[in-house]
């Protein structure tokens, strides 16, 4: 482990025992790995942790990371970041490390997620196809999520798979919403049982598994 989990840390450390800042509404989040690093947020912002070395660095990024939405997304050599507190979007080049904003002064406040062609944006009622050279929107489709953008976002061939909260903060579910065609925008729920606070979901192309509050499970 490179570090711990704490309450109420001052300082937002680097170094190779660093202790992440987190509170009880939010919780470390990993968000993803480029194949050398992995990548986590906290109260601090988006950590980046050598699992050799076991050494945290801290990525020079502004903005507010302790919103439930999943803002950041992971794509080969590049990090999409939306800072839910302004609203701005960045990416950041993972081998430079530099990070430009993209879409000027539009405002994306929704969960990301990334894949090898498209950036994808879920907020409170509609899914959105963007750009991820220049942030523009490609096109937009309604979607049924329940009023909450998404807590957790993985794109997967021609879905999202997406953590679903009802009203009044219920326990989430997770569900499937389809990316293009007659019927993009389409969610159909696929687990719940079980759920407590997820915080990611990932694959290994036969499997989904779901980071939760109560322990990483997995989905068929």
């Amino acid at each position: 482990m490179a570090g711990q989990s704490a309450t109420s840390v001052s300082s937002c450390q680097s170094g190779t025992n660093v202790i992440f800042n987190t509170s009880s509404t939010t919780p470390l989040r990993v968000v993803g790995s480029d194949g050398r690093f992995v990548y986590a947020t906290d109260v601090c912002g988006i950590r980046r942790i050598d699992p050799g070395t076991h050494a945290v660095t801290m990525l020079a990024l502004n903005g507010n990371f302790t919103s439930r939405t999943a803002s950041v997304s992971i794509a080969g050599k590049w990090m999409y970041v939306v800072d839910n507190y302004w609203g701005y979007f960045n990416r950041i080049d993972l081998d430079s490390g530099v990070s430009t904003r993209i879409g000027g002064d539009q405002r994306y406040f929704a969960a990301v997620a990334a894949d090898d062609n498209y950036i994808w944006m879920v907020n409170s009622d509609t899914l959105f196809q963007i750009n991820p050279d220049t942030g523009a929107f490609l096109n937009s489709w309604p979607v049924n999520i329940n009023g909450n953008a998404p807590s957790a976002l993985l794109s997967v061939g021609g879905y999202l798979y997406a953590a679903q909260y009802g009203p009044g903060n219920a326990y989430p579910t997770l569900v499937r919403i389809t990316k293009s065609g007659a019927t993009a925008g389409t969610s159909t729920t696929i687990a719940g049982a079980g759920l407590v606070d997820i915080t990611g979901i990932n694959t290994d192309g036969n499997r989904l598994y779901v980071a939760d509050r109560g322990g990483v499970k997995t989905v068929a």
